[in-house]
């Protein structure tokens, strides 16, 4: 039979292969799944672009800011919101009085959607500066919203002033595929 510890090396080594070989085939598989990761996730080369399966752009959200103003009684409001899109928006309201900031005020936005039966969203607006109000309001979905800006203030009749935004669906969004202005 040979020498004595001759079989155990033989069976030291065949192991020892099996070993390695099964080293190699999960260091391969582990570079080949990392190179099509980054293949996937890699921006695109200059000049070159990704394949139109890969960000459908009907679904993109675009952000804006819509400012609308009006004439309360003697009070000029205006109100800034944005992003206008559903979740937390900022609503900015500047008053004046005449032709001075009206300091001191107290403002809260009611924020409710025609033709739905949700509750009234009440947010108060916190002084920023004189004249200068902000809120965040939680606008839960897509669709039309009032808001109804609520002014008191000491010594006068209470003012309000409903302006309506739109949360829109993303444009193309409710296209056929392959219809004008969409990616497919």
């Amino acid at each position: 039979m040979g020498m004595p510890g001759t079989r155990k090396r033989t069976r030291l080594v065949v192991r020892g292969r099996r070993t390695i070989s099964c080293v190699l085939a999960v260091t391969t598989a582990a570079v080949v799944v990392l190179g099509a990761v980054r293949a996937v996730t890699a921006p695109p080369a200059q000049g070159k672009s990704r394949p139109d399966s890969a960000v459908d752009t009907r679904l993109i959200l675009r952000p804006r800011t819509v400012v609308q103003g009006a004439i309360v009684g003697h009070l000029q409001a205006r109100l800034a919101a944005s992003p206008l899109i559903p979740g937390s928006n900022r609503l900015a309201v500047s008053i004046l009085d005449g032709a001075a900031p009206l300091a001191g005020a107290r403002v809260d936005i009611v924020a409710t959607m025609p033709g739905m039966s949700m509750r009234p969203i009440v947010i108060a607006a916190h002084p920023i500066r004189p004249g200068g109000y902000l809120a965040s309001a939680q606008l839960p979905m897509f669709g039309t919203w009032q808001l109804t800006v609520h002014i008191e203030r000491r010594g006068a009749a209470p003012a309000w002033h409903r302006f309506t935004v739109s949360l829109s669906l993303p444009a193309g969004l409710l296209a056929p595929s392959g219809a004008p202005g969409t990616a497919h």
